[in-house]
This record gives structure tokens, sequence and C-alpha cells, in this order.
């Protein structure tokens, strides 16, 4: 079900009066909706005196967009800033709780992929928060509790999501380096941190490999191998090239079923050094300055995905706070043109950048690091009263995110309808095939180009509302 309203935001009254029919529509779920314009009125109120009523009309067309995002969608979330901000103990019930109201509204939101610790996780600005908790046997042997990462699973798999990122096996800024790990030491009574250490050193190889070597059949014993993701390095540079490759091919002998992915620059990392990426994940910007990457992504046959931060900047689509909303809407709509098959961003929720308590925290209402652009570290905000068990708050930008996902939705609804493979009966529908056409032409100049598209809001507006009233005539 699409609605567009005529104008105002607050709640609508109850006397909206139909003015034309359409055939029922059965939505996903079993909704019924009634396909039809509707007229009625909106009552501003501020309080509890009425300040003005507008119009409003709706037209609900015959069709629906599926529930879930054809294409997927990963924000980076910082479960250690949820736990910070909360002032929440680590897995506790109500750390939970949390998780789930936080899972919730990223389903809401379209997002079908969320980032997973195993033995790592995220650690940047705050100690790590490991879902499978490892154990050194006296004989030197490892064990791996994994009723968190079960409970985690079944939590988000229950909101929707599709697919399980896991979190880098590698330092996120040194190749050299291992994430920080905890491991119990039942020989000697303690559980030790082990931070900076090497990644080539025997206890860090020895902890990879008895960790992969027991999750691979976890996994498929579960059925959940083609839903796991499992990332190396980020953002790896050219001098480190060679080596990444090395470590992906030692990764891919000790976990041979499960798909590699990464943000990375250009596509020579694969076809120079051979490096074992199932998906890579390229700046937008090279979609249309690498060859590899262009053609992969149109040919659909191994996936591309692309992803944003701190840059691309300029003329590019991103979603800092500086920059008109419609971009954040518009890397959507560019997404279809290119062929990508998903979006990758870090900045969830990274509101906490040092271990000190809630009250020393960024608040990010008002205060910003100055270590990124305005927009990058976050694109929701916590509960104003960390006392509360509450979800995150949107932002506009949010808001156009979705915009955009849900805009993704229709292009790609409407391409297949007109396809070389769809079949159209009578004179009707072949001129609302050729209309269709014509519409896509209409978006590729919109939009299929990274830095030359539109910036006008009203020429989205009415092109989008010409592509759902072609789709509703296809239907």
């Amino acid at each position: 079900m699409v609605s567009r309203p005529a104008a105002g935001s607050a709640p609508v009254r109850q006397s909206a009066d139909k003015i034309r029919d359409r055939p029922v529509l059965h939505a996903e779920g079993g909704t019924v909706h009634k396909a039809a314009t509707y007229r009625g009125t909106v009552s501003v109120r501020y309080e509890g005196r009425r300040i003005r009523t507008l119009p409003l009309t709706i037209e609900v067309w015959p069709f629906a967009i599926p529930r879930r995002s054809t294409i997927h969608v990963t924000n980076w979330f910082n479960n250690a800033g949820l736990v910070g901000w909360h002032q929440c103990e680590p897995w506790s019930a109500r750390h939970w709780r949390l998780l789930d109201l936080y899972a919730k509204t990223m389903a809401a939101y379209r997002q079908d992929t969320i980032l997973t610790p195993t033995i790592f996780s995220y650690y940047y600005f705050s100690r790590p928060l490991p879902l499978v908790d490892v154990t050194r046997k006296p004989d030197g042997s490892y064990r791996f509790n994994m009723r968190k990462l079960e409970r985690w699973i079944e939590l988000f798999d229950r909101r929707g999501f599709r697919l399980f990122e896991m979190c880098h096996l590698l330092d996120y800024e040194d190749i050299h380096k291992a994430p920080p790990f905890y491991v119990h030491d039942e020989r000697r009574g303690e559980t030790i941190l082990y931070e900076g250490i090497s990644s080539h050193s025997r206890v860090y190889r020895e902890v990879v490999r008895a960790f992969l070597g027991h999750l691979c059949p976890w996994l498929e014993k579960r059925g959940l191998t083609d839903r796991f993701l499992l990332h190396i390095h980020d953002e790896p540079q050219p001098p480190i090239w060679e080596e990444y490759a090395r470590f992906s091919k030692y990764f891919r002998r000790l976990a041979p079923r499960i798909r590699f992915i990464d943000a990375m620059g250009e596509s020579d990392l694969i076809t120079r050094h051979e490096s074992q990426i199932d998906i890579p994940v390229p700046l937008t910007m090279h979609l249309e300055s690498d060859d590899y990457y262009r053609e992969r992504a149109r040919a659909g046959d191994d996936p591309v995905w692309w992803y944003t931060c701190c840059g691309p900047t300029g003329k590019y689509a991103n979603r800092f706070v500086s920059m008109p909303l419609i971009n954040g809407r518009l890397l959507f709509w560019q997404a279809h043109e290119f062929g990508v098959a998903g979006f990758l961003h870090w900045g969830y929720n990274f509101w906490k950048y040092t271990d000190r308590p809630q009250s020393d925290f960024l608040n990010p209402y008002r205060d910003h690091t100055t270590n990124w652009s305005v927009g990058d570290t976050c694109i929701v905000y916590p509960a104003r009263d960390w006392r509360k068990d509450q979800g995150p708050n949107s932002s506009l930008r949010y808001e156009a995110m979705r915009a955009g996902l849900q805009d993704y939705e229709l292009l790609k609804r409407l391409s297949t309808l007109v396809g070389d493979g769809n079949q159209s009966h009578g004179t009707r529908n072949s001129a609302a095939r050729r209309r269709g056409k014509e519409l896509l032409k209409s978006v590729k100049r919109f939009s299929g180009s990274l830095t030359e598209f539109s910036r006008d809001s009203a020429s989205l507006y009415r092109l989008r509302r010409k592509i759902g009233e072609c789709i509703s005539t296809l239907q």
C-alpha cells in the first residue's frame, strides 16, 4: 500500500469520503486494503487548541511493495553504545529488551542485515562485547559457548532480518594486529583480554582456527551458512593488498562455505591479487570509475554492494546533515540504476566515543565529535531519558533513507513489469508498457549519474507518482 498526502502531517480525523474504488488489494501478511482515493481533513492542534484544518487526499494504489527490502541494507549497529547510553548490564534482561526494540525499528526502516559479534565485536571507542565465550581447556583445546549468539540470531530472525555479517577477523586499521578478544583460561582460572597482539601470533591463529572449525558445522546444522557473511579487514589500502589476499585465502581454507564481504576501494584487490571476496563493497563513486564493478553489477550473477561513510563528498550523494535530504533518498534510485545488490554504512548509532560514564557522553542531540562529518556517525538518536526502555528516535535523514528504499521497490517492480520477459495482453497494457519504458528512461536521466543527478524534490514526486500509476495499470 502506498499513500501520498496532499498536505499536512498531523493525525487524520475519521471523516474521509471514498471517491473512487479500485480492486481489493491483498497485501503481504494477509492484511486487506481497499485500493481507492480518499479525501479528508487534517486538524492541527497545539495545547488542545485547534490551530488550523487542512484538506488531505490519500490515494491507495492497487499493489503493495514487499514488506522486506529486496536490496540488502546494513547500518553498523554499535551494541556498546546502546549499553553505555542506557547504563544496562551487558546481556542482562534489560539489554535484550532494548536490543529487540532496536531490531524492531531497524526492520521498520527496511534494514535486513545486522553486524554480529562472535568472538570478536565492534570495539572502537569501547570494550569488546562478544556473543561467543571462549574457554581454553587445560589440554590447550578450545570450547565455545554459542548460547548468546543463538539468542541473537533468534531475536533478529524474528524481526525479519535475513543476513548476519560477522565482525572483522582482523583489526580495523592495522592488518598486522588481531582485534581484542577474551579467553577464559581454565588452567590459570582467569579471563584474559588479548589486546593489540599480532595477527601472526600463535594464540590468535589457534583461536581463529578453532573457532571457525566449530562455527562452520554449527551453522550448517542449523541451515544458517548462506545467511552468514564474514568480514576480514575494513577498507584495505593498496600497500597491504598482497597481505590481505594471503589472509583471505587462509580464512577461505578455514571457512570454505561462508561468503566473505568487505568495504574496499579499487577492484585490483580482486582482479590482480585474487583476494577471496564473494561480495565486494566499493565506495559508491567506484561504480562509475571502475569497469570491473560496473560490469559485474550489471551482469547480476555475482553481487556487488556499495557503501558510503565519510566519503564520497562534493557532488556525490551521501547522508550528511549538511546535504539536501534528497541526496540520501536518491542513493537508492542510483542503486537501482547501477544494479547494486546492497548498501552499507558504518554509522547507525555511534554516539559513544570513550569508556567514560554516561554523564560524560557526547550528547548527539547537541554535540558532535570533530573527527567525522556531522551525520556520518549516526542516523538515529537515543532516548533522551536513558532510564527508559525505548528504541531509537528517527532522524529526517533516516526517513529519507526509508523513502528511498520504498522508491527502489517501485522502480524494481516497474522494471519487472515492462521487461522483455513480461507478457502483456490488450491495447491498454501494451500502451502502459510502452509508457513504463519511457518512465524508466526518465529515471535514468533523473538519477543515472552519481554526480549530475537531480536535486529537485518536486520532480521526484511527480516521477514517482507516474511510476505508481503505470504499475497500477500493468498489475
